[in-house]
């Protein structure tokens, strides 16, 4: 009994981590890297900005300095100013800060427009790109966050139960076997409340577990491949992780193909930030494709990995010579459909909330009066 028992509190108390976890995330972030990336959004809404207006960088950029700025990119926009004031090439000075300006496709983006001389298009694609994805991380925030106040709630609740209640319960069992010498099944009156901890605490490590499993296992090659692999493979889950893989495919070669960079160059570059490792082996798939001189299109449709829909357009796109709007296009469309399923999600939360909330007063009084109905019948 006490094993069985341990196991479900274990359980139960991994799901209250992992969801306070996630809502502390949420509520605060990790601070360094939510100052990176309001500073990435900011310099990158000004620089276009500047551009759009044909003000000189160096100068420029020193209007983005001010006294409240954050602490965590001062000393980095400082340095930044120097370069520029120095002479230097507004992409070498960001490549010294890879941890604000991601060095695949953002700066090979700035290099582009830098090489092509039309800045002012690469940052406002740069500038759609960075806030469509922030949008798109917005939107899945709040389902998670709304289910892992659910999870907190309910789990939290079913383990207190467990944990301080039945015991109590117990108690008296004991007691009434003592004095009337009977033997009374526990496990009955403990089931219901046991099932219901374990199955919450399950769907709540399954679902709020992954990011904190793939931390763990990130020096593990094979078992991260096959964590990978997994995630694409759950309800729910896996389609959320294609549809981002998806989206971010779609729109980053479709702005790189903008500014010039070559094929090869751009799946290189899209393969280095993906970081499912299934689907990274899909992209080194592409490259050699690409290399034997096979279409994306028919590469796209053998790799049994991307919708019928997406092919059909990049198809157009390539018939058509306009591949890379036809990319940005498919982005686009694959976005509202998340912004669609996403509003649904929050939508049924409300719903899913009651309905839980419901099961979790109903298994109670269930364990509770079946218990005190047994215990009157047994005395009377």
């Amino acid at each position: 009994m006490s094993n069985i028992f341990g196991f479900t509190n274990i359980i139960g108390l991994l799901a209250i981590f992992l969801a306070l976890k996630v809502l502390f995330e949420m509520a605060f972030g990790v601070r360094k890297k939510k100052c990176y990336e309001d500073y990435l959004g900011v310099f990158t809404r000004q620089t276009f900005a500047m551009v759009k207006a044909n003000l000189p960088l160096g100068p420029g950029v020193k209007t983005l300095s001010y006294p409240g700025m954050k602490k965590c990119v001062k000393r980095i926009h400082s340095e930044i100013e120097k370069d520029l004031d120095d002479g230097g090439h507004l992409s070498r000075a960001l490549a010294r800060h890879p941890k604000v300006f991601p060095p695949g496709w953002y700066m090979s983006m700035v290099r582009a427009g830098e090489e092509s001389g039309n800045m002012e298009a690469t940052f406002e694609q740069i500038l759609k790109h960075h806030e469509s994805m922030t949008t798109f991380g917005r939107n899945i925030a709040w389902p998670v966050g709304y289910f892992a106040m659910l999870i907190l709630y309910i789990t939290s609740i079913s383990l207190f139960l467990n944990i301080v209640i039945m015991p109590a319960f117990y108690k008296i069992i004991k007691d009434t076997e003592k004095s009337l010498g009977l033997s009374i099944a526990y496990h009955r009156y403990h089931l219901p409340i046991d099932i219901l901890l374990i199955l919450l605490g399950l769907i709540g490590i399954l679902i709020l577990g992954f990011p904190f499993l793939k931390f763990i296992t990130r020096r593990m090659k094979h078992i991260d491949s096959w964590v990978d692999w997994f995630s694409l493979r759950l309800p729910v889950i896996g389609g959320l992780i294609k549809k981002k893989a998806l989206i971010r495919f779609s729109r980053t070669l479709g702005i790189l193909f903008q500014s010039g960079v070559p094929v090869l160059k751009a799946l290189e570059i899209i393969k280095s930030e993906e970081r499912n490792k299934f689907i990274r082996k899909l992209y080194e798939g592409l490259s050699k494709g690409t290399k034997e001189g096979i279409d994306l299109a028919s590469q796209l449709d053998q790799a049994k990995f991307f919708p019928h829909t997406f092919v059909w357009m990049v198809s157009v796109g390539e018939q058509s010579g306009n591949l890379d709007k036809a990319l940005i296009d498919a982005a686009d469309y694959y976005m509202a459909e998340m912004d669609t399923f996403l509003n649904k999600a929050v939508s049924l939360a409300l719903p899913l909330s009651v309905i839980l909330s419901g099961i979790l007063v109903g298994t109670i009084c269930v364990t509770i009066f079946s218990f005190m109905i047994y215990l009157i019948e047994i005395v009377i």
